[in-house]
């Protein structure tokens, strides 16, 4: 994904599902992640968070938070 829209930065996937944890993103009643992206600023500030199962058609959302964080 960070090739095919030119990110500069790293994604994470996180098998062990520690991070996702730390977040909140687990499903719920379920032991695995939910669909959604958390976007972190270089001030380590959480710009966006969002638990959205349509992420894959809402893509140009994520970025939106993405591009308003590195501004």
């Amino acid at each position: 994904m960070a090739r095919k829209f030119g990110l500069s930065f790293p994604l994470l996937s996180d098998s062990g599902m520690q991070v996702i944890r730390q977040y909140g993103m687990e499903g719920e009643g379920m032991e695995m992640a939910d669909l959604g992206y958390v976007v972190i600023d270089r001030q380590g500030r959480i710009r966006a968070k969002r638990i959205d199962r349509q992420f894959g058609d809402r893509v140009e959302l994520f970025l939106h938070y993405v591009r308003r964080a590195k501004g």
